[in-house]
């Protein structure tokens, strides 16, 4: 229970599984209560050393190797995109399908 607080993940599913399996709440609320005070303390340290620390953080933004990073970041998205992956899986056929809004 405590690992998935801390993850960032919604806890909407954890209490939903949690009536569905007829847990007690009484169990599962302390260590959510831990798990998120946690998580919500270092999110609040790290937005002060952001704010903090802007005019360093935006100094180091841009460089050609965030530029090349990204674009090589957005040209795998479009390539997973594009993939006709219907007959790459039936067929072994790997096509590209510019077509994708249906």
């Amino acid at each position: 229970m405590l690992l998935y607080t801390v993850l960032p993940l919604p806890s909407t599913p954890l209490f939903t599984a949690a009536g569905i399996s007829r847990i007690n709440t009484l169990a599962i609320i302390p260590a959510f209560l831990v798990g998120k005070f946690i998580i919500d303390t270092i999110m609040v340290h790290a937005g002060n050393y952001i704010v903090s620390n802007t005019t360093e953080i935006a100094a180091g933004l841009v460089s050609w190797q965030n530029i090349v990073g990204t674009i090589a970041g957005m040209l795998v998205v479009l390539l997973f995109l594009f993939i006709d992956w219907r007959r790459l899986l039936q067929e072994k056929k790997l096509t590209l399908n510019f077509n994708i809004w249906k």
